[in-house]
């Protein structure tokens, strides 16, 4: 017989994107495989991940700093064999928890984008910021057991950037579903779409794509649907408003249905300046 690990998965939900979308197949998987596994989020978790074997915690607090006690008290209380998460600052802090706490629990991080363009976003090239972050990034990640980098990109990437041991990194392409189950008859099923689906984020570039769609429109008419939700919605809005494209583009949020609009869709837009292993184009 197998001997259950306990598992203790962090994610700050599961609505989002890709990485939230690994968290949820890993889940999966995980209980699949008679582990224990606990979900730890700061987002109440939706109807799609209802495993009767699952435990899940909500952290009832606004940000990570808030949280630094309650996590620190769980994983010292609980002592799991293994923490996981996927999001470079959660890594971080539980990275930082895992060194003070003593606890021999392994860390098995995954780093889900090219963390050196990511954090010229994300801190708009405020370099003391990123420098920071590199150093923490650093530091975390070489006292972790194994980072995994769902491309060699993204192996390099820590390597050369961020001087992460070579030894640590270990390439894992994303989990996907195969054969995903669709309902042909979405609301949209008998018209002709475009569809792009990701967080609505500085790295997706939508200004780009919402600019080429709108020229393309002078040779064919179309519709585009963008599902997603982000720091970049106003702005996205505001572009569609100004484009005069109201009529032609929709901003819809994540759904758990969204496999049927992937499947009656005429194509699959990704207009990133940098992705780590977009999900959206390994599923469609």
């Amino acid at each position: 017989d197998m001997i259950k690990k306990k598992i203790f998965i962090f994610s700050p939900s599961l609505n989002k994107g890709g990485a939230e979308k690994n968290i949820y197949l890993l889940t999966k998987l995980l209980i699949k495989q008679q582990n224990e596994v606990t979900l730890v989020l700061w987002e109440q978790i939706d109807s799609k991940l209802n495993e009767p074997n699952l435990k899940k915690i909500i952290i009832d607090k606004n940000d990570l700093k808030s949280s630094f006690f309650s996590i620190l008290f769980l994983i010292v209380k609980n002592n799991p064999d293994y923490i996981f998460s996927s999001h470079n600052h959660l890594n971080i802090f539980l990275g930082l928890i895992r060194i003070i706490s003593g606890v021999k629990s392994k860390q098995i991080i995954r780093e889900s984008n090219l963390l050196s363009l990511k954090l010229k976003d994300e801190l708009n090239q405020k370099k003391l910021k990123i420098f920071l972050r590199k150093f923490l990034t650093k530091i975390t990640y070489n006292n972790s057991d194994i980072i995994i980098c769902p491309s060699n990109a993204i192996l390099l990437d820590l390597n050369k950037n961020f001087s992460i041991k070579r030894k640590k990194l270990k390439y894992l392409h994303n989990l996907f579903e195969k054969n995903l189950p669709h309902n042909t008859k979405s609301s949209f099923s008998k018209k002709k779409y475009l569809i792009a689906i990701g967080r609505l984020e500085l790295q997706k570039d939508y200004t780009f794509m919402l600019h080429a769609f709108y020229k393309s429109l002078k040779h064919k008419d179309n519709k585009l649907l963008i599902f997603g939700n982000g720091s970049e919605k106003e702005k996205i809005n505001n572009l569609i408003k100004k484009l005069s494209l109201k009529k032609n583009v929709k901003l819809m949020s994540f759904k758990s249905s969204i496999t049927s609009y992937i499947h009656n869709a005429q194509a699959v837009l990704l207009t990133s300046n940098y992705e780590g292993m977009p999900n959206v184009i390994l599923e469609a």
